[in-house]
Formats: structure tokens, sequence, C-alpha cells
């Protein structure tokens, strides 16, 4: 049985620019009640500022998070033909990763818009079109997860420092990996919507864009064997933040997968202090 592995982080005091703020942000999901604990969804989109149809995606995660409050997970991945940028002009901005272009390849996700939800394969196939995502969600959204997650952060002299604790639910055996990735909010740029017109827009809103996968594509190791709800875990993590990064508008993601089927069994997030 894996024993408990508890590592604190204090700090006394907490810098964001030059504003004191409180001393940490932590997510506020009851993690230790399975008759509470809800089950949080994790959308990977597929997106670029040249695909004119991805727009419609980004309405859908909407339409999910206003009807399933709290419980989608969103994160936008700028790879592929579409997000390559442009050398001058309005498209010169470049939101690609390394994570998003390994995940578009190992997933398949090909015909833009499309993405994965909780990377659950259906029919044999992970990516499906965004028109598909809510009959998927809806088969999940309901259920209980097997691990609740609990997220610290505090920010000071240029890093994010956090700590994430995860609850079994139940008695598992299976080995798990986890991921903390950081995301960003209302990023104003260009996108091409083919129901706009004109359809290029100078001032769209870029939400939940991936900024940086902090502990690389597939994560660390978390569990292996057989796993109680006694066996809870706290992993510290940090990352240095980008200049280009408005932290302000940043949050933090973790979620726990199974490594043989690559099921993202929960998701937690955090806005970032």
């Amino acid at each position: 049985m894996k024993k408990t592995l508890i590592l604190l982080f204090i700090s006394s005091v907490l810098y964001t620019c030059d504003k004191v703020d409180s001393p940490y942000s932590e997510s506020t999901t009851t993690t230790t009640n399975a008759t509470t604990l809800k089950r949080k969804i994790l959308i990977e989109d597929f997106t670029g500022q040249q695909c004119g149809n991805c727009p419609r995606a980004a309405e859908m995660i909407t339409t999910l998070e206003n009807l399933y409050p709290n419980q989608i997970v969103p994160v936008a991945m700028h790879t592929g033909f579409f997000a390559v940028p442009e050398l001058t002009g309005a498209y010169s901005a470049d939101f690609r990763t390394s994570t998003a272009d390994d995940l578009l390849t190992f997933f398949n996700a090909t015909n833009f818009p499309n993405g994965i939800v909780n990377r659950k394969q259906v029919n044999g196939n992970y990516a499906l079109s965004h028109t598909a995502w809510a009959t998927e969600v809806s088969t999940m959204v309901n259920t209980i997860p097997d691990f609740g997650i609990r997220i610290k952060a505090t920010t000071q002299n240029g890093t994010i420092t956090g700590s994430t604790t995860f609850y079994p639910q139940k008695n598992l055996n299976a080995t798990y990996k986890y991921s903390v990735w950081i995301t960003e909010d209302a990023i104003i740029n260009w996108q091409k919507d083919y129901a706009h017109n004109p359809v290029d827009i100078p001032n769209y809103e870029h939400k939940h864009l991936l900024r940086s996968a902090i502990n690389s594509t597939w994560g660390s190791d978390a569990y292996s064997a057989s796993i109680s709800p006694a066996d809870s875990l706290t992993l510290p993590w940090s990352v240095g933040i980008n200049p280009s990064w408005n932290i302000t508008n940043c949050n933090a993601i973790v979620f726990v997968y199974d490594t043989a089927t690559k099921e993202v069994v929960q998701v937690e997030s955090i806005r970032i202090p």
C-alpha cells in the first residue's frame, strides 16, 4: 500500500506584480466525501487562429459550462496547420505548444474543429467533433470520480509554486499519472470565423489557452498497484512565469489519468492568485 507523502509549502507574503494578495489560492472542491464530490470533465479543444469553423467549438464549450456549472474544464490547444503563425501581419502571434503538437499526433485529432472528452475512446476514436461533446459529457458528469483533487498555489518572485493533493475515493488497482498545466483566459487577438462578416475578427477573446505543461506532455507518476482511500498523496510543482502571460488571467489545471486507457478520471482547476 502506498504511504501518504505530505509536502507542505508555507509562504507568508504573496506578490503578483506589485500587488500584495492573499497567502495562497486554493480549490474549493469537496475532496473527501464521495457522496458530494462531483466529477469534472476535461475537454481538450484542438484549434487555431486561422480555423474559421473553430469558434463553433468554443461556443459549444460555453454552452456546456452553462449547462454544468463548475464541472467543465476546457483547454484550447493551438496546434496544426491552422495555428502556424504568419511571419508578419494579423496572424503573427504564436500560441502553439509542443504538448498540443504531441497530443494532436497521438490522438490523431484531424478535421478541426474537434477535441477529446476526458480522453475516453468512443467507437475506437479519442477525437470527436464538437457536435458530439455534449452527448459524451452527459454520460460522465453525474458519475462519482475515482479521485478528489485539491490544488494550492502561490506566486512570488516570478514563479508559481503549488501543491496538489489526491484523495482516492475507493479501492483501486491501476497505475495513474497526473499532469499540471497552466492556461490563460481573456487573450484578445485575431481569429477567423466563417460565420462572421468580415471573417477576420481583430478583437476575438481567446479563452482557456494552453500555456505550459509543467511536468511534460504525459505528466508524472502518481499511483501504482493497490490503492485505498487512506492513500492520499500531496505532490509539489512550480513553474516560472513567462513574461508573455497575463498572470491575473491564468489558471492551474491538474488531472489524473489511467495510464493503460489514457482516460482522465478527475480534473480540477484553480485561478492563479
